[in-house]
């Protein structure tokens, strides 16, 4: 026949309860730490990345913005063309008309 071995069954007292708490107590302050710091580096590290971005969008733009004249150059362009054209029929129109 087997005995069953039993342990005394332990007492928590308020100074055995203080002293569990205690240490959880410092662990949260501990972790509470070690998360801030991992905040302010992952702060840091947004920042480089938004820094990078920032170069980017301004190369971007600045590629637009040279597109953008080139367009508007050709429009121009074309604008005058066709303003020289349309003169220059008018011209043909007003002349044989009037020999």
């Amino acid at each position: 026949m087997l005995m069953a071995v039993m342990m005394p069954r332990e007492r928590w007292t308020d100074q055995r309860l203080d002293e569990t708490f205690a240490g959880l107590d410092s662990d949260t302050r501990e972790l509470r730490g070690e998360i801030k710091g991992m905040r302010t580096e992952m702060n840091a590290r947004f920042d480089a990345v938004n820094g990078r971005f920032d170069g980017i969008k301004d190369s971007v733009n600045a590629r637009f913005d040279a597109l953008n004249d080139s367009i508007n150059a050709r429009f121009d362009a074309q604008n005058r063309n066709m303003m020289a054209g349309f003169f220059l029929v008018i011209a043909t129109i007003i002349g044989s008309n009037a020999f």
